[in-house]
């Protein structure tokens, strides 16, 4: 009897084991774009046809997503926080993704022809496949922005620029980039209408 304890429990702690292993692989498997992200293709990079679209901005995180994949940008810290490139896409099996961010800035949801759904934590870097979006989602302004009265005169035309924006409080975010439109070009132009100044941060200065 003893025994037959003694051997029950030993499987009882070899399953949890496994168990504990199993959840780590996988959690770590699921991890895309938060550690040790590549950047060094976006030095040759071209914007491509486009401007990236801007997913997210609010003044202390900005996310887009162009022929880079997503990135997200801290403007707080000045720097990069994470990547998802097209590699990253490719090992989802998406190869024409459609990415929205919560209203919160908090959550970003890939997609592809409403066959494939994945939740991306972008904090944590997490990645889990759902099945529906459960939150509300942020949305931009898509304008001309030589035709905002109030913005055109304090903008610099030697630089290309984005069609979107995100107005918060007093505060007008919008992209830019080099005529030669290379991706590491790309500007976050914050302008303030009460001092009529721009805060400008160079995304991919640091590459």
């Amino acid at each position: 009897m003893k025994k037959t304890v003694q051997v029950s429990l030993f499987i009882t702690i070899v399953l949890i084991s496994l168990i504990i292993i199993v959840s780590l692989v996988f959690s770590s498997q699921n991890t895309v774009g938060i550690k040790d992200f590549d950047t060094g293709d976006i030095v040759q990079m071209n914007i491509g046809a486009e401007m990236p679209e801007l997913l997210y901005a609010d003044t202390k995180i900005v996310i887009i997503y162009g022929t880079c994949g997503v990135v997200v940008y801290s403007v707080e810290e000045m720097q990069l926080k994470n990547r998802i490139s097209f590699s990253d896409f490719e090992r989802m099996d998406i190869s024409h993704p459609e990415c929205k961010v919560s209203v919160d800035g908090k959550t970003l949801y890939i997609s592809e022809e409403a066959k494939t759904l994945y939740k991306y934590v972008i904090v944590s870097g997490k990645l889990y496949p759902c099945t529906k979006i459960t939150e509300d989602l942020f949305s931009v302004e898509t304008v001309h922005l030589p035709s905002i009265d109030k913005l055109k005169e304090y903008i610099d035309f030697n630089f290309i620029l984005g069609d979107q924006i995100v107005q918060t409080d007093n505060k007008t975010i919008y992209l830019r980039a080099n005529n030669d439109w290379s991706m590491n070009s790309l500007q976050i132009v914050v302008y303030n209408s009460k001092t009529h100044k721009s805060e400008i941060y160079k995304m991919f200065d640091n590459l």
